[in-house]
Protein backbone atom coordinates (compact mmCIF):
# COMPACT_ATOMS: atom_id res chain seq x y z
CA UNK A 1 0.00 0.00 0.00
CA UNK A 2 1.11 3.27 -0.77
CA UNK A 3 1.72 6.63 1.77
CA UNK A 4 -1.03 7.26 3.68
CA UNK A 5 -2.87 10.53 2.24
CA UNK A 6 -2.86 13.61 5.04
CA UNK A 7 -6.59 13.95 5.51
CA UNK A 8 -5.86 17.24 7.53
CA UNK A 9 -4.16 18.64 3.90
CA UNK A 10 -6.46 16.66 1.38
CA UNK A 11 -7.33 19.33 -0.81
CA UNK A 12 -10.99 18.42 -0.89
CA UNK A 13 -10.96 19.78 3.03
CA UNK A 14 -8.50 22.16 2.93
CA UNK A 15 -10.50 25.05 2.16
CA UNK A 16 -13.21 24.35 4.61
CA UNK A 17 -10.62 23.17 7.27
CA UNK A 18 -7.54 25.52 7.52
CA UNK A 19 -7.67 28.00 10.48
CA UNK A 20 -6.45 31.04 11.30
CA UNK A 21 -3.51 31.49 13.99
CA UNK A 22 -6.40 32.88 15.89
CA UNK A 23 -8.45 30.56 15.25
CA UNK A 24 -6.03 28.22 16.55
CA UNK A 25 -5.41 30.50 19.91
CA UNK A 26 -9.12 30.23 20.87
CA UNK A 27 -8.26 26.68 22.05
CA UNK A 28 -6.27 28.65 24.77
CA UNK A 29 -8.58 30.85 26.07
CA UNK A 30 -12.01 30.04 28.19
CA UNK A 31 -15.11 29.72 26.53
CA UNK A 32 -16.64 32.40 25.32
CA UNK A 33 -19.92 31.62 27.29
CA UNK A 34 -19.12 30.71 31.20
CA UNK A 35 -20.88 27.69 32.39
CA UNK A 36 -23.43 28.64 34.23
CA UNK A 37 -22.17 27.21 37.76
CA UNK A 38 -18.71 29.48 36.73
CA UNK A 39 -20.52 32.83 37.31
CA UNK A 40 -21.80 34.95 40.44
CA UNK A 41 -22.90 31.93 42.90
CA UNK A 42 -26.73 31.62 43.07
CA UNK A 43 -28.65 31.84 46.11
CA UNK A 44 -30.20 28.57 45.36
CA UNK A 45 -29.39 26.09 42.03
CA UNK A 46 -32.70 25.09 39.83
CA UNK A 47 -33.17 21.13 39.98
CA UNK A 48 -33.57 21.44 35.69
CA UNK A 49 -30.02 22.67 35.83
CA UNK A 50 -28.72 19.88 37.81
CA UNK A 51 -30.52 17.68 35.47
CA UNK A 52 -29.40 19.34 32.16
CA UNK A 53 -25.52 18.65 33.71
CA UNK A 54 -26.26 15.46 34.66
CA UNK A 55 -27.96 14.33 31.57
CA UNK A 56 -24.69 15.94 29.34
CA UNK A 57 -22.65 14.52 31.66
CA UNK A 58 -24.00 10.45 31.01
CA UNK A 59 -24.71 11.27 27.45
CA UNK A 60 -20.76 12.59 26.78
CA UNK A 61 -19.68 9.11 28.28
CA UNK A 62 -21.78 6.70 26.30
CA UNK A 63 -21.19 8.64 23.12
CA UNK A 64 -17.09 8.50 24.14
CA UNK A 65 -18.19 4.54 24.19
CA UNK A 66 -19.85 5.32 20.79
CA UNK A 67 -17.07 7.09 19.02
CA UNK A 68 -14.60 4.56 20.08
CA UNK A 69 -16.49 1.42 19.23
CA UNK A 70 -17.83 2.43 15.80
CA UNK A 71 -15.37 4.96 14.34
CA UNK A 72 -12.10 3.78 12.04
CA UNK A 73 -8.43 5.53 13.20
CA UNK A 74 -7.24 7.88 10.76
CA UNK A 75 -5.27 4.72 9.15
CA UNK A 76 -8.35 2.30 8.27
CA UNK A 77 -10.49 5.40 7.42
CA UNK A 78 -8.16 6.00 3.91
CA UNK A 79 -8.23 2.02 3.40
CA UNK A 80 -12.08 2.90 3.47
CA UNK A 81 -12.02 5.80 1.18
CA UNK A 82 -10.03 3.72 -1.03
CA UNK A 83 -11.75 0.24 -0.92
CA UNK A 84 -13.36 -0.81 -4.09
CA UNK A 85 -16.07 -2.77 -2.24
CA UNK A 86 -18.08 0.84 -1.33
CA UNK A 87 -20.28 3.07 -3.10
CA UNK A 88 -18.97 6.26 -4.32
CA UNK A 89 -21.65 7.86 -2.10
CA UNK A 90 -20.04 6.24 1.02
CA UNK A 91 -16.99 7.07 -0.20
CA UNK A 92 -17.57 10.53 -0.33
CA UNK A 93 -19.28 11.05 2.51
CA UNK A 94 -16.67 9.70 4.63
CA UNK A 95 -14.08 11.59 3.21
CA UNK A 96 -16.34 15.08 3.11
CA UNK A 97 -17.73 14.32 6.68
CA UNK A 98 -15.70 16.66 9.17
CA UNK A 99 -17.41 14.89 12.12
CA UNK A 100 -16.40 11.77 11.07
CA UNK A 101 -12.87 12.72 10.44
CA UNK A 102 -12.99 14.52 13.74
CA UNK A 103 -13.84 10.54 15.25
CA UNK A 104 -11.22 8.95 13.57
CA UNK A 105 -8.65 11.57 14.50
CA UNK A 106 -10.24 11.19 18.46
CA UNK A 107 -9.73 7.37 17.82
CA UNK A 108 -6.12 7.69 17.08
CA UNK A 109 -4.65 9.79 19.41
CA UNK A 110 -6.74 7.39 22.11
CA UNK A 111 -5.04 4.44 20.32
CA UNK A 112 -1.11 6.08 20.51
CA UNK A 113 -2.03 7.05 24.39
CA UNK A 114 -2.45 11.00 24.29
CA UNK A 115 -5.84 11.02 25.73
CA UNK A 116 -5.74 9.18 28.46
CA UNK A 117 -8.89 11.39 29.44
CA UNK A 118 -11.04 9.38 27.93
CA UNK A 119 -10.43 6.43 30.08
CA UNK A 120 -11.44 8.52 32.85
CA UNK A 121 -14.68 9.46 31.38
CA UNK A 122 -16.16 6.26 30.52
CA UNK A 123 -15.74 5.00 33.86
CA UNK A 124 -16.64 8.40 35.84
CA UNK A 125 -13.15 8.96 38.05
CA UNK A 126 -11.73 12.01 36.59
CA UNK A 127 -8.13 12.19 37.95
CA UNK A 128 -7.94 16.08 39.93
CA UNK A 129 -4.80 16.30 41.80
CA UNK A 130 -3.17 19.36 43.96
CA UNK A 131 -1.71 20.90 40.77
CA UNK A 132 -4.55 20.83 38.96
CA UNK A 133 -6.76 22.87 41.88
CA UNK A 134 -3.52 25.62 41.64
CA UNK A 135 -4.01 25.93 38.05
CA UNK A 136 -7.74 26.25 38.78
CA UNK A 137 -7.47 29.01 41.15
CA UNK A 138 -5.25 30.99 38.66
CA UNK A 139 -8.01 30.58 36.50
CA UNK A 140 -10.30 32.13 39.55
CA UNK A 141 -8.24 34.72 40.95
CA UNK A 142 -10.76 35.54 43.25
CA UNK A 143 -10.75 31.91 44.76
CA UNK A 144 -7.41 31.75 45.78
CA UNK A 145 -7.70 32.32 49.55
CA UNK A 146 -11.23 29.98 49.69
CA UNK A 147 -11.34 26.97 51.32
CA UNK A 148 -13.92 25.11 50.14
CA UNK A 149 -16.49 23.69 52.94
CA UNK A 150 -19.59 21.96 52.57
CA UNK A 151 -22.30 23.73 54.81
CA UNK A 152 -23.47 22.13 57.61
CA UNK A 153 -26.99 21.61 57.83
CA UNK A 154 -29.65 19.67 59.54
CA UNK A 155 -31.01 16.84 57.49
CA UNK A 156 -34.40 16.94 58.92
CA UNK A 157 -34.65 20.89 58.92
CA UNK A 158 -37.57 20.13 56.44
CA UNK A 159 -39.27 17.39 58.30
CA UNK A 160 -40.41 17.63 61.62
CA UNK A 161 -39.09 15.16 63.65
CA UNK A 162 -41.11 15.58 66.58
CA UNK A 163 -44.39 15.97 64.82
CA UNK A 164 -46.09 18.81 63.70
CA UNK A 165 -47.39 19.11 66.95
CA UNK A 166 -44.53 17.87 68.96
CA UNK A 167 -46.30 15.05 70.34
CA UNK A 168 -45.14 12.09 68.10
CA UNK A 169 -41.70 10.41 69.65
CA UNK A 170 -38.66 11.59 67.54
CA UNK A 171 -38.00 10.14 64.11
CA UNK A 172 -34.35 7.60 64.01
CA UNK A 173 -31.91 9.75 62.53
CA UNK A 174 -30.64 8.67 58.92
CA UNK A 175 -27.24 10.46 58.84
CA UNK A 176 -25.77 9.42 55.53
CA UNK A 177 -27.20 12.50 53.48
CA UNK A 178 -27.79 10.25 50.14
CA UNK A 179 -29.99 7.71 51.74
CA UNK A 180 -31.79 9.80 53.48
CA UNK A 181 -33.10 12.13 49.89
CA UNK A 182 -33.30 9.16 48.70
CA UNK A 183 -35.91 8.22 50.96
CA UNK A 184 -37.92 10.98 49.14
CA UNK A 185 -37.35 10.01 45.49
CA UNK A 186 -40.41 8.29 44.12
CA UNK A 187 -39.75 6.79 40.82
CA UNK A 188 -41.48 9.13 38.75
CA UNK A 189 -39.16 11.71 39.15
CA UNK A 190 -36.27 9.63 37.68
CA UNK A 191 -37.89 7.38 35.16
CA UNK A 192 -37.01 10.28 32.60
CA UNK A 193 -33.76 9.63 32.90
CA UNK A 194 -33.29 7.44 30.38
CA UNK A 195 -29.54 7.74 30.14
CA UNK A 196 -28.93 5.88 33.51
CA UNK A 197 -28.50 2.46 33.68
CA UNK A 198 -30.82 -0.20 35.53
CA UNK A 199 -28.76 -0.33 38.30
CA UNK A 200 -28.07 2.80 38.58
CA UNK A 201 -31.85 4.34 38.16
CA UNK A 202 -32.89 1.49 40.77
CA UNK A 203 -30.33 3.01 43.13
CA UNK A 204 -31.67 6.43 42.72
CA UNK A 205 -35.26 6.38 43.90
CA UNK A 206 -37.23 4.96 47.24
CA UNK A 207 -38.92 1.95 45.79
CA UNK A 208 -36.23 -0.76 47.19
CA UNK A 209 -36.30 1.35 50.54
CA UNK A 210 -39.91 0.84 50.77
CA UNK A 211 -40.20 -2.88 50.03
CA UNK A 212 -37.27 -3.63 52.75
CA UNK A 213 -39.53 -1.25 54.99
CA UNK A 214 -42.67 -2.86 54.61
CA UNK A 215 -40.56 -5.95 55.51
CA UNK A 216 -39.55 -5.21 58.57
CA UNK A 217 -42.67 -2.79 59.41
CA UNK A 218 -44.74 -6.05 59.21
CA UNK A 219 -42.56 -8.15 61.33
CA UNK A 220 -41.90 -5.43 64.04
CA UNK A 221 -45.80 -4.93 64.23
CA UNK A 222 -46.48 -8.50 64.60
CA UNK A 223 -43.66 -9.12 67.56
CA UNK A 224 -45.42 -6.05 69.03
CA UNK A 225 -49.08 -7.36 69.14
CA UNK A 226 -47.70 -10.87 69.80
CA UNK A 227 -46.89 -9.22 73.34
CA UNK A 228 -49.16 -6.90 73.95
CA UNK A 229 -52.10 -9.44 73.46
CA UNK A 230 -51.16 -12.48 75.01
CA UNK A 231 -54.56 -13.78 74.58
CA UNK A 232 -55.84 -12.94 71.09
CA UNK A 233 -56.51 -15.03 68.57
CA UNK A 234 -54.71 -15.70 65.38
CA UNK A 235 -57.72 -13.67 63.93
CA UNK A 236 -57.76 -11.02 66.08
CA UNK A 237 -53.88 -10.49 65.58
CA UNK A 238 -53.97 -10.11 62.14
CA UNK A 239 -57.07 -7.37 62.18
CA UNK A 240 -54.89 -5.49 64.79
CA UNK A 241 -51.58 -5.73 62.49
CA UNK A 242 -53.78 -4.76 59.87
CA UNK A 243 -54.83 -2.03 61.24
CA UNK A 244 -51.65 -1.07 62.14
CA UNK A 245 -50.11 -1.41 58.85
CA UNK A 246 -52.40 -0.34 56.68
CA UNK A 247 -52.05 2.82 53.89
CA UNK A 248 -54.44 5.16 55.57
CA UNK A 249 -52.08 5.05 59.44
CA UNK A 250 -49.11 5.13 57.59
CA UNK A 251 -50.15 8.18 55.43
CA UNK A 252 -51.34 9.95 58.55
CA UNK A 253 -48.20 8.79 60.54
CA UNK A 254 -46.00 10.46 57.32
CA UNK A 255 -48.28 13.62 57.24
CA UNK A 256 -47.92 14.28 61.04
CA UNK A 257 -43.84 14.02 60.41
CA UNK A 258 -44.18 16.39 57.57
CA UNK A 259 -42.19 13.68 55.46
CA UNK A 260 -44.90 14.42 51.98
CA UNK A 261 -43.15 18.20 52.13
CA UNK A 262 -39.60 16.62 51.12
CA UNK A 263 -41.41 13.94 48.71
CA UNK A 264 -40.25 14.47 44.84
CA UNK A 265 -42.30 13.18 42.06
CA UNK A 266 -43.66 13.94 38.66
CA UNK A 267 -47.10 13.70 40.01
CA UNK A 268 -50.00 16.46 39.06
CA UNK A 269 -51.12 17.99 43.04
CA UNK A 270 -54.82 17.53 42.10
CA UNK A 271 -53.64 13.65 41.36
CA UNK A 272 -52.45 13.67 44.78
CA UNK A 273 -55.02 15.16 46.91
CA UNK A 274 -58.04 13.14 44.57
CA UNK A 275 -56.14 9.64 45.12
CA UNK A 276 -55.81 7.18 48.11
CA UNK A 277 -52.24 8.98 49.03
CA UNK A 278 -50.73 5.69 49.14
CA UNK A 279 -47.44 7.78 48.27
CA UNK A 280 -46.95 8.95 51.26
CA UNK A 281 -47.32 5.75 53.00
CA UNK A 282 -44.56 4.44 50.61
CA UNK A 283 -42.77 7.28 52.11
CA UNK A 284 -43.08 6.20 55.80
CA UNK A 285 -42.15 3.03 54.88
CA UNK A 286 -38.70 4.17 52.85
CA UNK A 287 -38.06 5.71 55.97
CA UNK A 288 -37.97 2.84 57.95
CA UNK A 289 -35.85 0.72 55.51
CA UNK A 290 -33.40 3.63 55.29
CA UNK A 291 -32.49 3.14 59.22
CA UNK A 292 -32.62 0.10 58.81
CA UNK A 293 -30.45 -0.23 55.78
CA UNK A 294 -28.07 1.95 58.09
CA UNK A 295 -27.79 0.20 61.02
CA UNK A 296 -27.07 -2.73 59.07
CA UNK A 297 -30.37 -4.16 59.96
CA UNK A 298 -30.08 -4.20 63.79
CA UNK A 299 -33.77 -3.42 64.24
CA UNK A 300 -33.83 -2.38 68.31
CA UNK A 301 -34.13 0.86 67.45
CA UNK A 302 -36.49 1.24 65.19
CA UNK A 303 -38.90 -1.30 67.26
CA UNK A 304 -38.71 1.12 70.20
CA UNK A 305 -39.87 4.01 68.07
CA UNK A 306 -42.85 2.30 66.64
CA UNK A 307 -43.85 0.42 69.90
CA UNK A 308 -43.70 4.28 71.32
CA UNK A 309 -45.75 5.53 68.02
CA UNK A 310 -48.33 2.73 68.39
CA UNK A 311 -49.20 3.13 71.90
CA UNK A 312 -52.71 5.05 71.84
CA UNK A 313 -53.80 3.31 68.53
CA UNK A 314 -52.73 -0.06 70.63
CA UNK A 315 -54.90 0.95 73.71
CA UNK A 316 -58.16 1.61 70.98
CA UNK A 317 -57.66 -1.37 68.68
CA UNK A 318 -57.22 -3.46 72.44
CA UNK A 319 -61.15 -2.29 73.17
CA UNK A 320 -62.16 -2.90 69.18
CA UNK A 321 -61.14 -6.07 69.15
CA UNK A 322 -60.31 -8.47 72.27
CA UNK A 323 -63.50 -8.82 74.29
CA UNK A 324 -62.84 -9.83 77.84
CA UNK A 325 -65.74 -10.12 80.12
CA UNK A 326 -67.85 -6.99 81.19
CA UNK A 327 -67.07 -5.94 84.68
CA UNK A 328 -70.28 -4.50 85.91
CA UNK A 329 -68.70 -2.50 88.30
CA UNK A 330 -66.40 -0.74 86.15
CA UNK A 331 -68.40 2.31 86.60
CA UNK A 332 -67.98 2.33 90.28
CA UNK A 333 -63.98 1.52 90.12
CA UNK A 334 -63.34 4.58 88.07
CA UNK A 335 -65.50 6.91 90.01
CA UNK A 336 -64.31 5.65 93.18
CA UNK A 337 -60.47 6.05 91.76
CA UNK A 338 -61.17 9.74 90.15
CA UNK A 339 -64.65 11.02 91.14
CA UNK A 340 -64.69 14.57 92.78
CA UNK A 341 -67.24 16.46 94.26
CA UNK A 342 -66.95 18.80 90.97
CA UNK A 343 -66.13 16.40 88.65
CA UNK A 344 -67.49 12.75 87.45
CA UNK A 345 -66.93 10.45 84.69
CA UNK A 346 -69.46 11.33 81.57
CA UNK A 347 -70.77 8.48 78.88
CA UNK A 348 -71.02 10.11 76.22
CA UNK A 349 -72.86 8.07 72.88
CA UNK A 350 -71.23 8.47 69.62
CA UNK A 351 -72.92 5.89 67.91
CA UNK A 352 -76.13 4.23 68.24
CA UNK A 353 -76.09 0.84 67.07
CA UNK A 354 -78.94 -1.67 65.69
CA UNK A 355 -77.89 -4.32 67.95
CA UNK A 356 -77.20 -6.41 65.43
CA UNK A 357 -74.89 -5.31 62.91
CA UNK A 358 -73.72 -1.65 64.10
CA UNK A 359 -72.33 -1.64 67.58
CA UNK A 360 -73.10 0.97 69.95
CA UNK A 361 -69.76 3.47 70.54
CA UNK A 362 -69.51 5.40 73.78
CA UNK A 363 -66.79 8.11 75.09
CA UNK A 364 -65.99 8.16 78.58
CA UNK A 365 -64.83 11.72 79.98
CA UNK A 366 -63.60 13.40 82.63
CA UNK A 367 -63.53 17.36 82.75
CA UNK A 368 -64.19 17.07 78.66
CA UNK A 369 -61.37 14.63 77.49
CA UNK A 370 -61.73 11.36 76.45
CA UNK A 371 -60.04 8.99 78.66
CA UNK A 372 -61.36 5.34 77.70
CA UNK A 373 -63.61 4.31 74.34
CA UNK A 374 -66.49 1.90 74.39
CA UNK A 375 -68.38 -0.14 71.90
CA UNK A 376 -70.84 -3.27 72.41
CA UNK A 377 -74.06 -3.94 71.01
CA UNK A 378 -75.68 -1.68 73.82
CA UNK A 379 -74.85 1.21 74.90
CA UNK A 380 -75.19 0.04 78.19
CA UNK A 381 -71.92 -2.62 77.47
CA UNK A 382 -70.83 0.13 75.40
CA UNK A 383 -70.38 2.77 78.75
CA UNK A 384 -69.11 0.14 80.77
CA UNK A 385 -66.44 -0.93 78.06
CA UNK A 386 -65.35 2.70 77.96
CA UNK A 387 -64.98 2.78 81.76
CA UNK A 388 -62.78 -0.37 81.45
CA UNK A 389 -60.34 1.16 79.14
CA UNK A 390 -60.74 4.08 81.15
CA UNK A 391 -59.26 1.73 84.08
CA UNK A 392 -56.45 0.66 81.96
CA UNK A 393 -55.41 4.17 81.21
CA UNK A 394 -52.60 4.80 83.59
CA UNK A 395 -51.39 8.13 82.50
CA UNK A 396 -55.16 9.92 82.97
CA UNK A 397 -55.84 7.99 85.98
CA UNK A 398 -52.98 8.93 87.42
CA UNK A 399 -53.76 13.10 86.46
CA UNK A 400 -57.17 12.92 87.71
CA UNK A 401 -56.59 10.91 90.94
CA UNK A 402 -53.53 13.56 91.47
CA UNK A 403 -56.07 16.06 90.92
CA UNK A 404 -58.95 14.42 93.68
CA UNK A 405 -55.87 14.15 96.08
CA UNK A 406 -55.44 17.74 96.18
CA UNK A 407 -58.96 18.53 96.89
CA UNK A 408 -60.06 18.77 100.52
CA UNK A 409 -62.26 15.73 101.53
CA UNK A 410 -64.02 15.75 104.96
CA UNK A 411 -62.70 12.49 107.20
CA UNK A 412 -64.46 9.59 106.85
CA UNK A 413 -65.91 7.71 109.48
CA UNK A 414 -65.32 3.95 110.27
CA UNK A 415 -67.39 1.15 109.51
CA UNK A 416 -67.45 0.47 113.49
CA UNK A 417 -68.66 4.03 114.51
CA UNK A 418 -71.50 4.11 111.46
CA UNK A 419 -74.88 4.66 114.21
CA UNK A 420 -77.49 1.95 114.00
CA UNK A 421 -80.65 2.86 111.48
CA UNK A 422 -82.08 3.26 114.77
CA UNK A 423 -79.89 5.51 115.81
CA UNK A 424 -79.45 7.62 112.47
CA UNK A 425 -83.30 7.78 112.26
CA UNK A 426 -83.41 9.50 115.46
CA UNK A 427 -80.63 11.58 114.15
CA UNK A 428 -82.51 13.44 111.48
CA UNK A 429 -86.25 14.93 110.39
CA UNK A 430 -87.55 12.01 109.32
CA UNK A 431 -90.73 14.30 108.21
CA UNK A 432 -88.63 15.58 105.27
CA UNK A 433 -88.51 11.75 104.23
CA UNK A 434 -88.88 9.74 101.47
CA UNK A 435 -89.53 12.69 98.86
CA UNK A 436 -92.28 11.79 95.94
CA UNK A 437 -90.34 12.87 92.79
CA UNK A 438 -92.96 14.76 90.05
CA UNK A 439 -92.98 12.75 86.93
CA UNK A 440 -93.66 15.43 84.84
CA UNK A 441 -90.24 16.80 85.51
CA UNK A 442 -87.36 16.78 82.59
CA UNK A 443 -85.15 14.10 82.87
CA UNK A 444 -81.23 14.94 83.97
CA UNK A 445 -79.00 12.55 82.66
CA UNK A 446 -76.23 13.69 85.26
CA UNK A 447 -78.33 13.42 88.34
CA UNK A 448 -77.08 10.06 89.56
CA UNK A 449 -74.04 10.69 88.71
CA UNK A 450 -73.87 14.32 90.29
CA UNK A 451 -76.22 12.56 93.28
CA UNK A 452 -72.95 10.20 93.51
CA UNK A 453 -70.07 13.07 94.08
CA UNK A 454 -72.10 15.23 96.50
CA UNK A 455 -73.12 12.35 99.24
CA UNK A 456 -69.80 10.61 98.39
CA UNK A 457 -68.07 14.05 99.20
CA UNK A 458 -70.30 15.19 102.00
CA UNK A 459 -70.81 11.36 103.75
CA UNK A 460 -68.20 9.29 102.80
CA UNK A 461 -71.30 7.10 101.45
CA UNK A 462 -72.98 6.59 98.58
CA UNK A 463 -77.14 6.32 97.62
CA UNK A 464 -78.35 3.30 97.04
CA UNK A 465 -80.99 2.05 94.47
CA UNK A 466 -83.82 -0.70 95.54
CA UNK A 467 -86.18 -1.90 92.80
CA UNK A 468 -89.43 -2.84 93.19
CA UNK A 469 -91.69 -3.25 90.21
CA UNK A 470 -95.35 -1.63 90.65
CA UNK A 471 -98.83 -2.19 89.47
CA UNK A 472 -98.50 -0.55 85.91
CA UNK A 473 -95.44 -2.16 85.45
CA UNK A 474 -93.31 0.73 86.04
CA UNK A 475 -90.04 0.36 87.31
CA UNK A 476 -90.30 1.67 91.04
CA UNK A 477 -86.96 2.65 92.77
CA UNK A 478 -86.39 4.01 96.64
CA UNK A 479 -83.48 6.31 97.26
CA UNK A 480 -81.61 5.00 99.99
CA UNK A 481 -78.99 7.38 101.94
CA UNK A 482 -77.51 6.64 105.51
CA UNK A 483 -79.96 3.73 105.50
CA UNK A 484 -82.58 5.81 105.12
CA UNK A 485 -85.45 6.07 102.27
CA UNK A 486 -84.93 9.43 101.37
CA UNK A 487 -86.92 9.51 97.68
CA UNK A 488 -88.95 7.35 95.67
CA UNK A 489 -89.57 7.41 91.76
CA UNK A 490 -90.94 5.71 88.66
CA UNK A 491 -90.48 5.09 85.03
CA UNK A 492 -90.65 2.44 82.63
CA UNK A 493 -87.17 2.92 82.10
CA UNK A 494 -84.18 1.59 85.34
CA UNK A 495 -82.04 4.08 84.33
CA UNK A 496 -84.66 7.35 84.00
CA UNK A 497 -86.39 6.09 87.49
CA UNK A 498 -82.69 6.63 88.80
CA UNK A 499 -82.15 10.18 87.22
CA UNK A 500 -85.68 11.11 88.66
CA UNK A 501 -85.01 10.12 91.81
CA UNK A 502 -81.60 11.55 92.20
CA UNK A 503 -82.91 14.85 90.81
CA UNK A 504 -85.56 15.09 93.21
CA UNK A 505 -83.32 14.75 96.37
CA UNK A 506 -81.19 17.28 94.55
CA UNK A 507 -83.91 19.89 93.81
CA UNK A 508 -84.45 19.32 97.74
CA UNK A 509 -82.23 21.28 98.97
CA UNK A 510 -84.13 21.54 102.97
CA UNK A 511 -83.55 17.31 102.49
CA UNK A 512 -80.56 17.12 100.96
CA UNK A 513 -78.33 19.50 103.75
CA UNK A 514 -80.37 17.34 106.26
CA UNK A 515 -79.47 13.89 105.08
CA UNK A 516 -75.43 15.15 104.13
CA UNK A 517 -75.37 16.72 108.00
CA UNK A 518 -72.88 15.71 110.23
CA UNK A 519 -74.34 13.23 113.30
Amino acid sequence: MGEVENLEASPSRSKKRSRSPSDLDAFNRPPAKSPTFDREIPQSVAFVDLQKLEYATRTLQKNIETVLGLSPDVLRLKKLIDSPNLTQSIKMELKQNELIEMAAKLQSRYKIGTLPILDEIIVGEINFNDQDMKKLKEYHPNTRNIEIEVPVRPMTDEISPRGLDNSLPPLPEIKDPALYERVFIHKSYVNSKSYLNAEKLINTHNERLEFIGDSILNTLCTMIIYKEFPTATEGQLSQIRSDLVNNKTLCQFSLQYGLDKKLRARIEDAVLKSGDQKIYADIFEAYIGAVATERGMNLSEVKSWLHKLYKERLRKLRVLYISEPIDREAKSKLYSTIGMADASPVYETIQQGDGVKVDCIVHCKMKGEIIGVGQAPSSKDASLRAAMDALRNKEKLEKFYLQRKMTDRPVKGSKESTPTTSLVNSAFDMSLFPIKADDSEPIDTTATNTLYAEINQKTGTHPQYIFTKGDDNKQVVSLKVRGIEVAIASDSSKKNAMRRVAKALLDNKKAFDEICKSI
